[in-house]
């Protein structure tokens, strides 16, 4: 895996964890 790939990855993967977290606070979860 080429460096610019791995980022893009770990970018979205943590991404997708804030905004579900995010998500669960609005909903009050």
């Amino acid at each position: 895996m080429k460096k610019d790939q791995f980022i893009r990855f770990l970018r979205a993967f943590i991404g997708d964890r804030v905004l579900t977290a995010v998500a669960k606070k609005l909903r009050g979860y």
